[in-house]
C-alpha cells in the first residue's frame, strides 16, 4: 500500500523535522504550520492523555471564527462505537508507544452520507520531554477526483479498516491489526458525529493548487 500525493508530502515533511529523545522523534513544537500551507484543511493533532483519552484537534486555529464547531479537545474514542474503543487504544498504542507510523486504508462515508474510500497516515510526535505523546494525522480520498473535497471528517471512528500497514522509523513494526467490530444500525447517530466539526466554507480559494497530483 504506497503512501503518495497529501500522505506523501507530509512523510516527507515529517521525515526532515529536528529529532530529539531518546525515541528520535520530531517535538510537537517543531510543526510549523506555515510550512504546510494546503495541507492544513487535511490535518488533526491528536494529544494521548491516558490510555482513553486522546484529545483531537486541527493544527492552526487562528481562524476559529470560521468554524461552525471549533473542534477543540474532542476526545477521539467519542467518535467511536464501544466495540472499537480496545481497538482504538491498542492502534494508538502501536504509533506512540513503539513508536511507529501507520498507513490506513478504510471505507467510511462523506458528508453526503455516500461510502467512501479513504487512506490516512498517522505519524508519532515527541512532548518537549521527548516523551511520544502527540500524533499528526492526515487523511485523503482514494479515489483522485474526491480530492478537492476538503469539507469531510478528517478524523475517523476506525469502524471499516481494509488495510493497515505499519511504516518502520527506526524500531521494527508493531504486531496490531483491527478487529472487525458488529455491524451498525442504519440510524446508528455515531455515523453522524463529523457534523460536529465541518470545515468552514472558506477553506478553498480559487488559488487552490492540489498536491496529491
Amino acid at each position: 500500500m504506497p503512501v503518495s500525493g497529501v500522505l506523501e508530502s507530509l512523510l516527507h515533511y515529517w521525515q526532515h523535522l529536528p529529532r530529539t529523545g531518546i525515541y528520535d522523534l520530531p517535538e510537537r513544537a517543531a510543526l510549523q504550520p506555515v510550512e504546510l500551507q494546503e495541507l492544513l484543511p487535511r490535518l488533526a493533532l491528536l494529544k494521548r492523555l491516558d490510555r482513553y483519552n486522546v484529545q483531537a484537534s486541527m493544527i492552526n486555529m487562528s481562524n476559529i471564527s470560521l468554524w461552525r464547531h471549533p473542534m477543540v479537545g474532542i476526545n477521539a474514542f467519542d467518535l467511536s462505537a464501544p466495540d472499537i474503543k480496545e481497538c482504538r487504544a491498542e492502534f494508538y498504542a502501536a504509533v506512540l508507544d513503539h513508536p511507529a507510523a501507520a498507513h490506513l486504508r478504510e471505507t467510511t462515508q462523506n458528508k453526503s452520507g455516500k461510502p467512501a474510500n479513504v487512506c490516512s497516515l498517522y505519524l508519532p510526535l515527541a512532548d518537549h520531554d521527548g516523551t511520544p505523546t502527540y500524533i499528526i494525522a492526515c487523511t485523503v480520498y482514494e479515489n483522485e477526483h474526491q480530492y478537492s473535497n476538503i469539507n469531510d471528517r478528517l478524523i475517523l471512528d476506525h469502524h471499516d479498516v481494509q488495510e493497515l500497514e505499519f511504516i518502520d522509523i527506526g524500531r521494527g513494526t508493531p504486531a496490531m491489526q483491527f478487529a472487525r467490530p458488529t455491524p451498525r444500525t442504519e440510524n446508528d447517530p455515531d455515523l453522524n458525529w463529523w457534523r460536529r466539526i465541518m470545515m468552514p466554507a472558506r477553506t478553498k480559494s480559487p488559488s487552490f493548487r492540489r498536491l496529491d497530483s
